[in-house]
């Protein structure tokens, strides 16, 4: 059968986890292999870019390709697994048009099936968050996107220079969409930020990056388990299982009820959409944004 070689990276959080609840990969890995018709021939580990590298035998190109995106699905979920599985599949389409490679074998691999999640935190759940969210990084991100209701990403790679009077302006190259756009800063939130300090580079100079240490802020995973260890502490019971973007979703559920309940009382929300040349859009709903605030300092407070 064909040789095949993978590397790997682990991210921090990765680390963490293994470290604290050590596994034996290799056992793991083998068993995926096995179970595709290929034969384990080895997994090391080494310094440099990849933490890892894993050699196997397997019937084909396609084989080959599943038994990686499973060992990905194992260890990171199934999303992540989809989107490798999309990354390698542009790989080949790309490699098809060079000459390379005469067929894609990602076609014929199986899509995991993801079920989006929708989980609303209550009110009680949220204003225990923000309590024991601590004044680090992780702590200052979880309030802004509760108040913001922006993507975890957008904040944990925030800049100072983004940062205009009283909106978070992104450029395409930040956004989900790719489409640049405005993100509206409440008072509170622009308060948060001004309590933020600024730091240097090892050079001296000022770092545009507001969170995170050498780049943007990525310590996700430990960070969580700390908040969720101190609010376990406190009311003496863990909390549900959630994650970051619970808080976008939790924001705007709150706005959606805001918005029936004006409507019920017949008041008029009003909604301006502005293009500009960057291709971004502006969404400015004032009404809607005095509701939102109010309602956000109202459960917290």
């Amino acid at each position: 059968m064909p040789r095949f070689l993978t590397q790997f990276a682990y991210t921090r959080e990765a680390w963490q986890a293994l470290v604290k609840n050590p596994m034996d990969r290799e056992a793991a890995f083998r068993r995926l292999v096995e179970q595709m018709g290929g034969t384990f021939i080895s997994l090391d580990y080494c310094f440099g870019d990849y933490d890892g590298v894993a050699i196997f035998e397997a019937p084909d190109s396609r084989t080959a390709l599943a038994t990686a995106i499973a060992a990905v699905a194992e260890n990171a979920g199934k999303t992540t697994a989809n989107r490798v599985r999309g990354s390698l599949s542009t790989l080949c389409a790309w490699s098809i048009r060079e000459g390379l490679i005469e067929t894609n074998p990602v076609l014929n691999t199986n899509i995991a099936i993801e079920r989006p999640r929708d989980r609303t935190l209550s009110p009680e759940e949220l204003r225990l968050i923000w309590t024991h969210a601590g004044n680090d990084d992780y702590g200052t991100i979880l309030r802004l996107l509760a108040l913001t209701g922006a993507r975890a990403n957008e904040i944990a790679a925030l800049r100072w220079s983004e940062i205009r009077d009283d909106m978070i302006v992104l450029p395409p190259s930040r956004t989900k969409s790719s489409r640049g756009h405005e993100i509206f800063l409440s008072v509170a939130a622009q308060q948060i930020l001004r309590a933020h300090p600024r730091r240097t580079n090892p050079d001296g100079s000022s770092r545009d990056l507001i969170f995170g240490s050498a780049g943007p802020f990525t310590g996700w995973s430990h960070a969580k388990t700390k908040i969720d260890a101190r609010i376990a502490a406190a009311t003496g019971k863990p909390l549900p299982a959630w994650v970051p973007h619970d808080l976008r979703r939790r924001l705007f559920h709150a706005r959606k009820r805001a918005r029936l309940g004006a409507a019920a009382r017949h008041r008029s929300v009003s909604r301006s959409y502005q293009w500009f040349p960057s291709g971004g859009c502006r969404h400015i709903q004032s009404s809607a944004l005095s509701v939102r605030n109010a309602h956000s300092m109202a459960t917290l407070g």
